[in-house]
């Protein structure tokens, strides 16, 4: 039974985390980074979070490697390249090195609000979501896919707190869905395309960890299915329950940190938040 508990917890330390790092790059490809954020990327919390993953990936791995770098190092001149190299990749006006929305790498027309535009926002509106700017920006941006997966991430980590096992099955099933469906394809592509532009030295590195990321999350979710599924073979909630409280102080800087990540504001940030549907 001891057993099971530590496994809860870790569980419980991933949900979390996989929270923070869609809410991470949720901010990174939406919002002009700031000295703020830059100090939050590079923070002890994003390290903690990147070390859930660095052994299960190099990828991951050589990112933690490159931030902890960037944390002694950057200054206000890093930051204004950074903030220049946004606005190249993300906003133009200046033709982008590579298109950060999905429907393109699914049909081959860059243009923007497509078949594939309609089916993710029909996706965020059976979740109770729409994006803040309804039909001013494409509802597959990258931004907005990893800020709704911020979202449905942290609501189920509170749901797996509840030790509500219908509701953690359910909330796993549908983001490993939208993640096959809307996610892990073209994000992959992207970072290719973008990274062999040679225009992104900064945000290709960032956007190839996400499609890393993004990849392990899909890998996490199933495996969190099948331990779900176990478990309640062995288990009440009730159990499950008073094991996460007995041991729910040593995540508390994590949740504290999510709750920062979720309040802050960058500039464009806004563009690419999601509000409740009416």
């Amino acid at each position: 039974m001891g057993e099971m508990r530590d496994e809860a917890l870790a569980l419980d330390a991933l949900m979390l985390s996989r929270a923070y790092m869609y809410r991470l790059l949720g901010l990174l490809f939406g919002g002009e980074p700031n000295r703020e954020f830059i100090e939050t990327l590079v923070d002890q919390n994003t390290r903690d979070v990147l070390d859930e993953y660095r052994e299960e990936s190099p990828a991951i791995d050589e990112l933690a490697g490159y931030l902890a770098n960037l944390g002694v190092s950057f200054s206000d001149e890093s930051i204004d390249r950074a903030r220049s190299e946004f606005t190249r990749v993300f906003v133009g006006p200046s033709t982008l090195p590579a298109l950060p929305w999905g429907s393109p790498y699914e049909s081959g027309d860059p243009v923007m609000f497509q078949k594939g535009t309609l089916k993710v926002r029909e996706i965020y509106r059976l979740q109770g979501y729409r994006p803040a700017r309804l039909q001013h920006v494409p509802d597959d941006h990258i931004a907005l896919e990893c800020n709704f997966m911020a979202r449905l991430a942290f609501g189920l980590a509170g749901s797996f707190e509840d030790a509500d096992f219908a509701t953690v099955r359910e909330g796993l099933v549908s983001q490993k869905s939208f993640l096959g469906q809307c996610m892990t394809g073209w994000i992959a592509r992207y970072a290719v395309e973008l990274k062999d532009s040679g225009k992104a030295p900064f945000y290709g590195r960032l956007v190839e960890a996400a499609a890393e990321f993004v990849r392990l999350d899909d890998v996490f979710l199933g495996e969190a299915l099948q331990w779900l599924k176990d478990v309640a073979e062995i288990w009440q909630p009730s159990d499950l329950k008073q094991a996460l409280e007995a041991a729910s102080q040593s995540l508390a800087s994590i949740r504290e940190a999510l709750q920062r990540l979720f309040a802050l504001k960058l500039e464009h940030s806004e563009e690419f938040e999601l509000v409740r549907a009416s």
